[in-house]
C-alpha cells in the first residue's frame, strides 16, 4: 500500500509517497534538515496526526472518530477516509463506506461539501 502527505514547502506545495509511514517520516527529517528555517517550520507545521481509530467498533464509528478528531477538521474524500483506516488496519468496503456517509449525511450528523470536484466530508459539530 502506498502512503502520501501533502505540505506547505517554499511558498508551494509538496507530496511526499511511500509504501510505509516510516519512510515519510524518514524523507520529511531529510527536508527539514536540507530546508531553510521559516520553510521547514512552515512543512512541520502542516503536519497532522492520524488519529487512533483503536475503539472503533464499526464503520459508522470509525467515521465519527476520524472526522472528530483534528486530522478530520479539514474536510476528507472517501478515497482519504478509506486509506486512513487502511493505516489502521480497519477495512471497509467501498459501498459500505459510502453508504455509511450518506446515512451519516442525511442524519445531519456529517456535512458534504465539494472538494476538488470530489464530495469531502466533516463532521458537525
Amino acid at each position: 500500500m502506498e502512503c502520501s502527505w501533502k505540505g506547505i514547502y517554499k511558498g508551494g506545495e509538496i507530496e511526499i509517497r511511500a509504501s510505509t509511514l516510516q519512510e515519510i517520516d524518514e524523507q520529511i527529517s531529510t527536508i527539514l534538515k536540507h530546508g531553510e528555517g521559516s520553510a521547514s517550520s512552515k512543512l512541520l507545521a502542516n503536519q497532522v496526526q492520524i488519529p487512533q481509530l483503536e475503539g472503533a467498533t464499526g464503520c459508522s464509528e470509525a467515521v465519527r472518530v476520524a472526522l472528530g478528531s483534528e486530522w478530520g477538521r479539514t474536510p476528507r474524500t472517501m478515497a482519504e477516509l478509506q486509506q486512513m483506516f487502511e493505516l489502521s488496519a480497519l477495512f471497509f468496503s467501498a459501498g459500505t463506506l459510502s453508504g455509511v456517509l450518506n446515512h451519516l449525511t442525511r442524519s445531519g450528523q456529517v456535512r458534504r461539501l465539494e472538494k476538488e470536484g470530489r464530495w469531502a466530508y466533516v463532521l458537525v459539530r
